[in-house]
């Protein structure tokens, strides 16, 4: 754990989930709208440039995407 991390306080890394998974906000829109969810794609801009995804999104994004990968492990990588 590098000491930024310590200082921070994040224990996973959202920048990096999102870009290596939708490198563009408007792929993670796209993506949402094939389970039937429409958010604005300024909104997910948002969550882009703050590093961070509502807890009342997470959830959902996390399931579609178990759902897509048999039920692995998609957030290992990501957890510092």
């Amino acid at each position: 754990m590098s000491r930024q991390d310590v200082t921070t306080g994040k224990a996973f890394d959202t920048k990096r989930f999102l870009e290596d998974r939708w490198p563009e906000p408007e792929n993670l829109r796209a993506f949402l709208a094939t389970y039937g969810k429409t958010i604005r794609v300024g909104t997910i801009v948002q969550w882009y440039r703050r590093e961070q995804i509502p807890a009342e999104w997470l959830p959902v994004i996390l399931g579609f995407l178990a759902a897509e990968n048999g039920g692995r492990d998609v957030l290992g990588p990501y957890l510092r």
